[in-house]
């Protein structure tokens, strides 16, 4: 069975299954590397050591962005996250091809591909510096601009993934109460929660939002944004604003973490606000966060800023005594 196949009918799986179309796009296009690397081969004739190939070639040859419709062709190799999410991904698609009987067992090499390293990163959240700059700079230009700026808001202000915000209809969204469903990863259903100010930019945006379609953020024909469509919107005033630095859409995501964190929320309220489906995935992303907040709580609560100087100075010299004797037995 060649490559190109089986990954027909894994995709096939994966929307019967009602697997997002972004993770559909997603496998395609991680699937597909190894389809090219390996001129769709047999998936029987791939051995263990072609596909280590495979992935050594990703780290130090593969080109970036060879079709990307707004970036630069980059010939350096990719990135440990790139690398990691097309491991998963050619992981998936043989662990799916075995337990589907289109493969044996001994058939399943990745099976023995050693999980790639990833550097330990810090979450790339929008700076504050950033994030301020961008909502005033999203507030000055006509009525689309109130778009912008609830689209913004709702955004940081809710933690919502870029899928839940682009296909939120008016039906699942309550003024009144702060509430709106988001529908993410494909069918998965949650709440999200936003203030008065957000409330405020949006019923803004409502009296001048084309009445045509059911999708909050529309387009200015009133179809529904886009991620390509979104991403244009966050590039546009960030331009305006003359921000520089990273301010990606997940890194709005990334701010509301950290923000929520610094504010005095805690990881296990995050987790249910961010939808995550366990509270360690939440721990795992966003504890360096929290232990900026511990750090900070610690200088202000030490125990020595209860001790006066007299004492602190006594326990210094206990100390030293201490190492003297040591040092003399």
């Amino acid at each position: 069975m060649k490559y190109s196949h089986a990954l027909n009918l894994f995709l096939v799986a994966a929307r019967g299954a009602r697997r997002s179309s972004y993770t559909v796009l997603w496998y395609r296009q991680y699937i597909g590397r190894l389809i090219e690397f390996t001129n769709d081969a047999n998936i029987q004739d791939i051995s263990i050591e072609q596909l280590r190939l495979f992935f050594a070639f990703l780290s130090t040859s593969a080109v970036k962005y060879s079709s990307h419709p707004y970036r630069c062709r980059v010939d350096s190799g990719l990135s440990d996250v790139t690398i990691l999410g097309i491991w998963q991904a050619v992981r998936a698609l043989y662990n799916w091809l075995e337990e589907n009987e289109y493969i044996e067992r001994q058939q399943n090499v990745a099976r023995r591909l050693s999980r790639p390293h990833v550097s330990r990163l810090s979450p790339k959240s929008v700076t504050n510096e950033n994030l301020i700059k961008m909502l005033a700079a999203a507030k000055k230009f006509g009525e689309q601009s109130r778009r912008d700026y609830a689209l913004l808001l709702f955004l940081l202000e809710t933690g919502c993934r870029v899928g839940g915000l682009i296909s939120l209809v008016l039906e699942d969204l309550n003024l009144s109460r702060g509430v709106a469903m988001v529908t993410e990863k494909g069918d998965k259903s949650r709440p999200v929660f936003f203030t008065a100010q957000t409330q405020k930019a949006l019923r803004a945006w409502l009296k001048v939002r084309p009445p045509v379609g059911n999708f909050v953020f529309t387009t200015e024909t009133g179809q529904q944004l886009t991620r390509w469509g979104l991403r244009q919107i966050v590039d546009r005033t960030k331009r305006r604003a003359g921000v520089v630095g990273k301010t990606n859409l997940h890194g709005w995501r990334h701010a509301f973490a950290r923000l929520y964190i610094e504010n005095g929320g805690d990881l296990a309220t995050l987790s249910d606000l961010m939808g995550h489906s366990d509270v360690s995935v939440t721990k795992k992303s966003y504890l360096v966060f929290v232990q900026e907040q511990l750090k900070k709580k610690h200088s202000e609560y030490s125990p020595l800023l209860g001790l006066n100087d007299g004492i602190y100075v006594a326990l210094s010299k206990g100390r030293r005594k201490k190492t003297e004797k040591a040092k003399n037995r």
